[in-house]
């Protein structure tokens, strides 16, 4: 018999659209599941609108107080009763084959973890396809995180990817992050895998809503990134992978530092921003022979030419839409 897979799903607030989710889920070619809806103190309808499945063979309802999107899926997890978990957003969707592929791409190569690309649906109803150019793959730890730290291909993002419940073990969101948690907690799995398998197929659909992290305004809740990027460069890792932590550490606080710029139009956060600036600078200083000459050129006008590299940053946000 096919194992069960856990599918938990965290609910906050989001009214109907919870409904197209759990659809998309129930029309799945893989039978053998149970979601796990863990509703967050949510104080609209969503709350009733999720009640509503309770009768549907083996969803199961779970209400508790406002403890954050972390919370939610922790306690989806302690809930899961799967051989394999997966996580879907509550406004998002996934096509009929993505279970099906993923359970056959773990039995096959007996993965620990199994991931797909995805389609990153605009409200337009144009999408951006966003996915490996091949599947493959990986049979030891080292190279998976390798590949965490130097491309795409695994992606921050905890939905899209099949995990054996046994891997995940005592392995949690923390709780009280606000961005980049799911980040974390795919790394801290990843560092306990052996074998991956990345198909290049696009099965799960991203729905950018209007209110995502990328337009919310609240600059001050970004600041988890920074925090948990620093986390992740100061985990004590084999050598052989210190020149990978430490590009992917650079690639990404540039990154935030462009975005958080973006973000804080009035420079509010100007202090916040700088006092990161030069922990960032400090922590880099005479470590950059390994950086690519683009990356160095970025770092040499966030250090010399800052009012430069925050002019760029909004000119890069106002076309990216943050």
């Amino acid at each position: 018999m096919d194992g069960l897979v856990s599918i938990i799903i965290p609910v906050y607030n989001t009214g109907m659209i919870i409904k197209r989710c759990i659809n998309s889920i129930l029309n799945s070619e893989y039978k053998n599941i149970e979601i796990i809806i863990v509703d967050d103190g949510s104080d609209n309808e969503t709350a009733t609108i999720c009640d509503d499945f309770k009768n549907e063979e083996k969803i199961y309802v779970i209400h508790q107080k406002n403890a954050g999107v972390s919370s939610a899926r922790n306690k989806g997890i302690e809930w899961a009763q799967g051989e394999f978990i997966t996580f879907v957003d509550a406004d998002d969707t996934i096509d009929s084959k993505l279970i099906s592929v993923l359970v056959s791409d773990c039995r096959k190569t007996n993965a620990d973890i199994s991931i797909c690309g995805y389609k990153e649906w605009e409200s337009n109803k144009h999408f951006l396809e966003v996915c490996s150019k091949e599947t493959e793959v990986i049979l030891n730890n080292k190279e998976i995180l390798k590949k965490f730290f130097s491309t795409n291909d695994i992606g921050w993002s905890v939905w899209g990817k099949l995990y054996k419940k046994d891997l995940i073990g005592d392995t949690r969101f923390i709780v009280g992050k606000r961005n980049a948690e799911d980040m974390y907690f795919v790394y801290e799995v990843l560092k306990k895998a052996n074998v991956l398998t990345i198909n290049n197929r696009s099965l799960y659909n991203y729905e950018k809503q209007e209110n995502s992290a990328m337009t919310d305004s609240n600059c001050e809740k970004f600041f988890d990134t920074y925090e948990l990027i620093n986390k992740v460069f100061e985990d004590d890792l084999n050598n052989e992978l210190k020149n990978e932590q430490f590009n992917f550490y650079v690639k990404s606080e540039l990154w935030f530092l462009r975005f958080i710029n973006a973000k804080d139009k009035n420079n509010k956060f100007h202090q916040e921003i700088q006092e990161a600036k030069i922990k960032f600078i400090k922590k880099i200083q005479g470590k950059d022979n390994e950086c690519s000459r683009k990356i160095k050129m970025e770092l040499k006008m966030l250090q010399y030419c800052y009012p430069i590299f925050r002019l760029t940053s909004l000119i890069w946000g106002y076309k990216k839409g943050i």
